[in-house]
């Protein structure tokens, strides 16, 4: 058999091209499904068991269900306090109420974007509160256990646990920038957590968004700097990686913000 063989395609390229066909299409079909009634009643209190130097608290909702015949309903939820300086406040109203609309009209959406229940003022800490469904931990803390970025050492091949990762984060941005909604700190830890079954999922959607500032653009090239900041994964150890990060980063990708 002869004939010249063909020249392998980076897989840094191949990995870029992937997620760009995928994008186009998901900007092709519809989004997310419609808006569902998230818990179903009237949401009557909530607690949490609230300890010091943590970053997020788990607890409950109780709501009024018609569906209940005993008329009160429990659903099990994570707690987050906005407590960063400039969320004091009327601020933090208007910071708690913009990640509540940001995220509620993606409930649901294939399980990678946290639901989000209730943005309220808690008295006992003095500061606005976000309860998202129930969580186990931040996705930082499992990245140790987790398979290798790569499958060889040459860094040529990123492994297929990591792949279906970046897919699922990438069809969740597509999601959100397609109705307008941007992050705005996709680097940061505490945007990633996972639940019980290890269900990699957004937070803080639109929680430091600033307008005419976070572009769609950020978002992408924050994911991507949150993966290089894990040391343990190695991923830019690798010269195709280097060229993929050429790529997100080229003043094309820039102008497709």
């Amino acid at each position: 058999m002869s004939g010249r063989r063909g020249r392998r395609v980076p897989a840094g390229r191949e990995l870029a091209d992937h997620l760009i066909e995928r994008i186009n299409d998901l900007r092709l079909e519809n989004p997310y499904p419609g808006k569902v009634e998230i818990l179903g009643g009237y949401i009557r209190s909530y607690a949490f068991q609230y300890e010091d130097n943590a970053s997020y608290f788990q607890g409950s909702i109780f709501f009024e269900s018609p569906a209940d015949d005993k008329g009160i309903a429990t659903v099990e939820a994570t707690f987050i306090i906005l407590d960063e300086e400039h969320e004091e406040g009327e601020a933090g109203r208007i910071v708690g109420q913009n990640v509540y609309d940001s995220t509620a009209g993606f409930y649901g959406y294939r399980d990678s974007i946290a639901n989000i229940y209730l943005t309220a003022y808690c008295s006992k800490v003095s500061r606005w509160v976000i309860a998202y469904e129930r969580f186990d931990s931040y996705f930082d803390d499992v990245i140790p256990g987790c398979p290798p970025f790569y499958e060889n050492e040459s860094g040529s091949r990123v492994s297929q646990f990591w792949i279906d990762t970046i897919r699922q984060i990438i069809e969740s941005l597509s999601c959100i920038h397609g109705e307008g909604v941007v992050h705005g700190r996709m680097y940061s830890p505490k945007s990633y957590v996972v639940d019980s079954n290890m269900t990699l999922k957004l937070i803080n959607i639109g929680r430091y968004s600033r307008s005419g500032v976070s572009t769609s653009h950020g978002d992408i090239t924050g994911f991507f700097d949150y993966l290089c900041s894990q040391s343990s994964l190695g991923v830019s150890s690798s010269q195709e990686w280097v060229g993929f990060e050429y790529l997100y980063r080229s003043e094309e990708a820039m102008n497709n913000r």
